[in-house]
């Protein structure tokens, strides 16, 4: 939900959502920047973005700055401001609408849960099939008459949002509801044709800090005169995570944590800088970022275990499709490369890439309950069972569609 920023000394921000306007897809926030005092005020405005936004989902800044901020994990605008007495700016940031279930993904579940009931006519589970598909049925109506009922054309921004929070929880329940409509399927001998895979339990969010896990904080300074030499005082604040403990080379620079800030900050006074100079500061800490590898492993292997259980049951094939999708999904997160020093994007994205791999563990075991008991290969074969998986689904894919075109 979209709520007003506290006062910033004598200057306010406010997100006006209810005054946004929509159009094509797209939303426009309007952030108003007050100045209730009788004296000019010159402050730094910093005001968070609703959730579910990513850099790719904004069109227009208005001529302030986006900023990650990890210790909301989410995305802030910034700017810095001179307003008079009694002065006020809009300031009008153009998103996406992000905050949208498609129609057609309704539809889609929809049409799976008539077909898995069907699937269970006849059978001592039917009944609770037919109860299932009901509330199926009945969710995804409440689902799609809700969003109607409030586009953000109609209802404002933070009504549409909050909408769309809402109906986000129900589609998770109504997925919980079709996944157990597949595994009755599957508990009858039947293939359900395809498991709707949803966000489950996720694994641990991080994994143990080594020693020798470690990543380089730059601290730069410049001399902006171009013609005279002049005397700095460094001072850089590291991010909220690293404790004074853990800078293991601070560089000639020292470290002093800051209690009201609960934060630490490296230092330096008097540094002589030549015109035009810049000095660059490596301080190295240890990485409480980038604690995902184990995880990953961990993963891999699983996944390797669910599919050669699956490949002994038969007729049974969409299982093993989900599978390939799921290692997919993994490879990309996998091969996605990190920035190399640490900073805001750094932090973001190995904070995306746990929240990415809470999905996927909650993939896996979605997989595993359906094909439970699979013991783990070897760790050496492990990615390279992964890979035959996705050949061997190719060439199946290729086979069916070749048989097809033969008829």
């Amino acid at each position: 939900m979209v709520k007003p920023m506290r006062y910033l000394f004598a200057v306010v921000a406010i997100l006006l959502a209810q005054a946004c306007i929509v159009f094509a897809g797209k939303v426009i926030l309007n952030i108003k920047v007050v100045n209730p005092s009788d004296q000019p005020q010159t402050k730094v405005i910093s005001q968070a973005l609703p959730g579910g936004l990513n850099s790719n989902d904004i069109i227009s800044l208005d001529g302030m700055e986006l900023c990650y901020d990890s210790s909301r994990t989410g995305y802030v605008v910034r700017t810095e401001i001179e307003l008079g007495p009694k002065q006020s700016k809009t300031f009008e940031v153009e998103v996406r609408d992000v905050w949208v279930i498609r129609d057609d993904e309704l539809a889609d579940l929809s049409r799976h849960a008539k077909k898995l009931g069907t699937l269970l006519e006849g059978s001592i589970h039917a009944a609770r099939g037919v109860m299932l598909e009901t509330a199926i049925t009945n969710c995804l109506d409440v689902i799609a008459g809700n969003q109607a009922a409030n586009e953000a054309a109609r209802a404002g921004a933070e009504r549409h949002i909050d909408a769309f929070e809402r109906n986000n929880r129900q589609l998770n329940s109504v997925k919980g509801f079709i996944a157990e409509l597949e595994d009755i399927v599957v508990s009858i001998g039947k293939d359900p044709d395809r498991l709707t895979l949803f966000r489950g339990s996720e694994g641990a969010v991080e994994g143990p800090v080594s020693e020798s896990d470690r990543v380089v904080f730059k601290v730069i300074a410049m001399n902006m005169s171009a013609t005279e030499s002049r005397s700095l005082n460094i001072k850089q604040y590291l991010p909220s995570e690293v404790g004074a403990g853990d800078v293991i080379d601070a560089d000639s620079l020292q470290v002093r944590p800051d209690l009201e800030k609960g934060a630490c900050f490296v230092f330096k006074d008097g540094v002589e800088l030549k015109p035009a100079e810049t000095l660059s500061f490596n301080v190295v800490v240890k990485d409480r970022w980038n604690v995902n590898g184990k995880r990953m492993k961990l993963m891999k292997y699983r996944l390797v275990a669910a599919w050669e259980k699956a490949r002994a049951l038969k007729d049974y094939k969409s299982i093993e499709v989900q599978i390939s999708r799921v290692v997919e999904l993994m490879k990309t997160i996998e091969q996605a490369v990190a920035p190399a020093t640490l900073d805001q994007g750094y932090i973001g994205f190995y904070k995306a890439q746990t929240s990415d791999l809470g999905v996927v563990d909650g993939y896996i075991a979605r997989i595993e309950r359906m094909v439970p008991g699979a013991p783990a290969p070897p760790a050496r074969y492990a990615w390279l069972a992964i890979y035959g998986l996705i050949v061997f689904v190719a060439i199946f894919g290729a086979a069916v569609f070749l048989r097809v075109a033969r008829k």
